[in-house]
């Protein structure tokens, strides 16, 4: 990886390829800008999506972010390769990878409330407050 002062290359970080680093944080940014315009009421047009005839910039992140996940995927498991560990090893580690992300995410939406209860806490200022600001069960 290239120091970012000297200009020279340091050994000691795994080689990154700048480009794609680059266009993912362009990504994760537009995600962001995206999803949070600041009010829905008066959104800017490029940040809405485009009716089924057309095409907007909000329309690209998400293919832009799957072209990333395979290029990073393509020089990831190439990597590997070159280093001469054993596909076994590799095909582990995928598995584990993709059971703790599905784990995550069965984890989250398990608990549909756990937003409502982070943000009642930090809003409400009493017990008596946060208690009746608590999603009441359908039951």
């Amino acid at each position: 990886m290239l120091d970012a002062l000297s200009g020279e290359k340091s050994g000691t970080a795994a080689d990154r390829t700048v480009s794609l680093d680059v266009f993912r944080g362009i990504t994760v940014a537009g995600m962001i800008l995206v999803t949070n315009p600041g009010t829905w009421s008066a959104i800017h047009s490029p940040l809405a999506h485009a009716d089924w005839h057309g095409l907007t910039p909000t329309d690209l992140v998400f293919p832009f972010f799957l072209f990333i996940v395979g290029v990073s995927i393509t020089l990831a498991l190439g990597r590997r390769a070159e280093s001469g560990g054993s596909k076994r090893d590799l095909y582990l580690k995928i598995v584990r990878r993709t059971l703790i992300i599905f784990a995550l995410g069965l984890l989250l939406a398990g608990f549909p409330a756990m937003s409502s209860l982070l943000f009642a806490s930090r809003v409400c200022c009493s017990e008596s407050q946060f208690a009746t600001s608590l999603p009441q069960s359908s039951s």
